[in-house]
């Protein structure tokens, strides 16, 4: 479909075009458009990681899990976790 430079994409003719992208393209385009419409940092954040497991299907969950933990803070030093006792705040 040829557009002139001057001419209106409404919604439908966006849709349309992007139906021929390849995927990753498609994703490009979804992570851009979710990026504009999240108000906040922390609810994009959310939208990110989904956009990563669909971009890499073959990473395991757990894997996943592994990396959310470590953006958020969820981490303990090896050397702390072998060689101190635990809080009892865990419990």
């Amino acid at each position: 479909m040829e557009r002139h430079l001057n001419s209106v994409m409404d919604s439908l003719d966006i849709i349309r075009e992007s139906e021929s992208l390849p995927a990753n393209e498609k994703l490009n385009v979804m992570r851009h458009w979710l990026e504009q419409l999240s108000a906040d940092k922390r609810q994009f954040q959310g939208v990110e990681r989904l956009l990563r497991r669909l971009e890499n299907p073959d990473v395991p969950e757990d894997v996943w899990q592994g990396f959310e933990d470590c953006e958020d803070g969820r981490i303990v030093e090896l050397d702390s976790a072998l060689n101190e006792t635990p809080s009892a705040r865990g419990i």
